[in-house]
């Protein structure tokens, strides 16, 4: 009986004693597995701790970058607005000076038109024509007022031509002539009445004018001016071509005075 207790406590002491073995190994692996996560864990942590941190300053800076743009922004905005403002401000002034102009330009047009309006009602009255040269509008006569070598006499033959000036003139008050004097080349002799052939031509105009204003044109609408013999209308190598350089010619004069105020 003894001998079965002694075996019995043998038995459960080897028992005891396999358990405790057993459970020795189980607990330093778990906790060798335990202090593994704890170096995970706090690895991770670091990880995430650095991250974190990394994440901060980021977002720290995206928000500082934001308001510097959200300064530039605004900044930006107002200097548009201004520029706006300041465009809108001189566009108003160039459509101000632009209608201004327009205005000046109407104004010109309605004095133009109405300055040939009173030429065109003259010449289409006297069946003459005009024709432009050297930028003078010259009155196309069927015959011209011409004259003699050295002479300013306007002979009778020419009567008929002064006739149709007198008439469009006095039917066209606010219309006016420059009676333009030529000479041929021959070149005025010493002791004569005219000291050149710019003396001569003036005085051939001077003495058109003359007869005109005798038979009623107002002296008003009329210009003596001379041109010697400067430009010939033939050649004055032949005395066909001499007595056709010695003539008298009409311009004629627009009334477009106003203009010179208009333009500024």
């Amino acid at each position: 009986m003894k001998s079965y207790k002694v075996l019995f406590t043998l038995f459960v002491g080897i028992g005891v004693l396999t358990t405790s073995c057993v459970s020795k190994k189980s607990f330093d692996a778990l906790q060798s597995e335990k202090d593994e996560l704890a170096m995970q864990l706090e690895k991770l942590q670091a990880d995430f701790d650095a991250t974190k941190a990394s994440q901060d300053s980021e977002i720290s800076s995206l928000k500082d970058a934001n308001m510097s743009l959200t300064s530039q922004k605004a900044s930006l905005d107002a200097d548009l607005a201004q520029t706006k403002k300041d465009m809108n401000s001189k566009i108003s002034a160039i459509q101000s000076d632009v209608d201004d102009k327009q205005s000046q330009l109407d104004a010109m047009r309605v004095e133009i038109n109405g300055a040939f309006a009173d030429i065109d009602a003259a010449v289409a009255g006297s069946n003459a024509r005009i024709s432009e040269m050297e930028n003078f509008l010259y009155l196309d006569l069927e015959d011209n007022v011409d004259f003699s070598s050295g002479s300013t006499r306007v002979s009778a033959d020419d009567t008929e031509t002064l006739e149709t000036l007198a008439n469009m003139l006095k039917n066209n008050p606010k219309v006016a002539l420059i009676i333009e004097g030529h000479t041929d080349s021959k070149k005025v002799l010493d002791g004569k009445a005219y000291k050149d052939n710019w003396d001569l031509s003036v005085a051939r105009a001077t003495e058109v004018i003359r007869r005109l204003v005798s038979m009623g044109v107002s002296e008003d609408q009329l210009i003596a001016s001379g041109r010697a013999e400067n430009m010939p209308v033939a050649d004055n190598d032949s005395a066909d071509g001499r007595a056709q350089n010695r003539r008298t010619e009409a311009i004629l004069v627009p009334n477009v005075g106003k203009l010179y105020k208009l333009k500024g």
